[in-house]
């Protein structure tokens, strides 16, 4: 199974860390050097700008950074040698409606009404002006950097800690100032809308709603007053981060109308601003996730106008994770969430996230990622040691979730008291509804497993009483409380060590389990599914195919998930073996299946793998 809490918590987060932003300060290349590019106008540039994938990067690399593009044009930031003469060296050029003003550094320059002239025939270096269109411009707007500002950035790098009041403070001053940089309020938005959603309290929601409308009435003003990439692509990631604040809390519909609007705002900036890679990074990422939705739900996206495209979204957002850009670390956070979850390619979220915790050792979201991956990996005692290291402090928003992750780990181990105290400490400090069933439904067999009857009937009843059936996890606990189905303690221990990784054992317990005429259906397929994963997990891929294969021959109609993610492993290994025939069959097979408890989540990977 693919967890959602992964997606949930650093989808909803959106954040990553800014890079300094160009033109606040110098380097020791030399003095920045500023010209204006009007669209229309680049036939006077050398050639080499528009070479190669991406525009512009010839002379990005020798010159600087396109600091924004406007419907005006590009703002270019040049540092250092200039071998293209968009500027010379030294100097400061600023093109407007017809006239350039030249400041020399370390002499005075008389300019021409039109820009200075060549100094000599040898001298064919475009200018400024040469660039510039002679036809009578508006004034152009400020330069405005494609970068954070540095304290935009160190704000930004707090929100990604997960330390949102030390973000706050370094933002405040410039929150106060009569019209504020959009970067700023996005940066702002992005840890009220941390904040309410880590905390899952819904007495923050209102807040944080109001909250979210006042940022996005202030770049909307922003863009209103200077169109630019960055109004555009903070008022469709405001909307975004609403949209995803009003699913959690269950408002359904407004979260897929304000997901509508955000994802229309992402496209039209998108083809506004195609090099503007944060754009890109949060549209591929919204396309991708509504291309992936079960077939069930398609209905309801396309009443509301909603299209989505795996190859698409995957292509925009590797675009964002391999281009510079402040939301670089994000984009490919995503794309290897993606790669995992969908493509079963575990081997770029394993080293990303190793990379992170040793760039950032106090960085409490990276830690939650690296504990998330080691846990999916079934490496539970690395998992267990990245969540002793965790950082701590007053500083960090409580991620409560990260006691439910380990109670699961201590599960796996057999240590049903040290997961007892950690999911009991989940229950009693986390405000929200979700994962609360699930929580109820491992104290139950906690205490079965250690044959403790009166504490598993008082949990039992507790899955009934606590928080909300609306995700997989609790709608699983939820089915199991009101079928009540039999447990074999044999079978259900081995379960247990293979998601928990201990091969060996889950070997031994499913070797030593007795079948009866009286074994159930279901129980006899679920020992076929069991041993299948444990031979898949050991790479003994053929008696792997085997089991899979016997699992869907013995679970005929189960209404259970044992045969559907059979059929959906056999279609990856068939892929494996370049077998794409097979493949395509067992995803189809997979998504057949009408009812069992995972059907979402393996939907959308069947979904996502016949996509490709």
């Amino acid at each position: 199974m693919v967890p959602s809490h992964p997606f949930l918590l650093v989808v909803f987060v959106g954040l990553s860390v800014g890079r300094q932003a160009v033109g606040e300060g110098s380097s020791a290349d030399g003095p920045a050097t500023r010209c204006r590019v009007v669209q229309g106008s680049l036939r006077y540039a050398p050639a080499t700008l528009g070479c190669g994938a991406e525009p512009f990067q010839g002379f990005r690399n020798h010159i600087g950074h396109i600091c924004s593009a406007t419907p005006r044009g590009l703002y270019i930031e040049a540092q250092g040698s200039n071998p293209y003469g968009i500027a010379t060296l030294g100097d400061t050029r600023m093109a407007h409606a017809g006239h350039t003003r030249r400041a020399h550094h370390g002499g005075t320059t008389t300019a021409h009404p039109d820009g200075p002239a060549p100094s000599s025939r040898h001298d064919r270096r475009p200018t400024a002006s040469h660039i510039t269109s002679r036809r009578g411009l508006p004034p152009a707007p400020p330069l405005a950097s494609l970068d954070l500002s540095p304290t935009q950035a160190a704000a930004y790098a707090q929100v990604l800690k997960l330390r949102l009041d030390s973000a706050r403070t370094l933002l405040a001053p410039e929150l106060r100032a009569a019209q504020p940089d959009p970067r700023a309020v996005l940066v702002q938005d992005c840890a009220d809308f941390a904040d309410v959603v880590l905390r899952q309290d819904a007495a923050r929601y209102p807040a944080a709603l109001a909250a979210m409308d006042a940022h996005l009435a202030t770049v909307e003003a922003a863009a209103k007053r200077r169109p630019g990439p960055w109004p555009t692509f903070a008022a469709a990631e405001i909307q975004l981060h609403r949209a995803i604040a009003q699913v959690c809390f269950d408002d359904e519909i407004s979260g897929a109308w304000a997901l509508r609007q955000a994802m229309l705002r992402l496209d039209a900036g998108a083809r506004q601003y195609p090099d503007f890679l944060p754009l890109r990074k949060s549209l591929g990422l919204c396309q991708f996730l509504v291309g992936v939705v079960p077939d069930s739900y398609q209905w309801f996206l396309r009443a509301l106008g909603l299209r989505g495209s795996t190859t698409t979204g995957l292509a925009n957002l590797s675009r964002a994770a391999d281009g510079p850009n402040p939301f670089q670390t994000e984009a490919r956070i995503f794309r290897a969430l993606i790669r995992e979850g969908y493509y079963h390619q575990e081997t770029d979220i394993a080293a990303l996230t190793a990379q992170l915790v040793r760039r950032e050792p106090d960085n409490l979201l990276f830690c939650y990622l690296r504990l998330a991956a080691l846990k999916r990996q079934k490496q539970p005692d690395a998992a267990l040691r990245a969540f002793r290291a965790r950082p701590t402090g007053r500083g960090y928003v409580p991620l409560l979730y990260l006691h439910h992750m380990v109670a699961d780990l201590l599960l796996y181990r057999g240590d049903y008291v040290g997961s007892a105290q950690h999911n009991e400490y989940f229950l009693r400090r986390y405000p929200g509804l979700h994962y609360r069933k699930d929580a109820c439904l491992k104290l139950y067999l906690a205490a079965w497993l250690r044959h403790d009857e009166a504490v598993a009937a008082r949990w039992l009843a507790e899955i009934d009483k606590q928080g909300a059936a609306r995700i997989e996890e609790d709608r699983a606990a939820q089915r199991f409380f009101d079928e009540r189905p039999p447990l074999n303690e044999r079978l259900y221990r081995a379960r247990l060590a293979a998601d928990g990784g201990y091969w060996r054992l889950a070997q031994r317990l499913l070797n030593g389990f007795q079948f009866a005429p009286q074994t159930p259906r279901v129980q006899r397929a679920e020992w076929c599914y069991r041993q299948a994963r444990v031979y898949h997990g050991q790479q003994k891929l053929d008696s792997a195919r085997y089991f899979y294969q016997r699992t869907i021959a013995v679970a005929e109609d189960e209404p259970h998930y044992f045969a559907p993610n059979a059929a959906l492993q056999l279609g990856y290994l068939a892929r494996a073996a370049n077998d794409e025939k097979n493949a395509r069959q067992y995803f189809e097979k997979a998504l057949a299946y009408p009812r069992h408890e995972y059907k979402r989540s393996i939907d959308s990977q069947a979904k996502a793998a016949l996509a490709r």
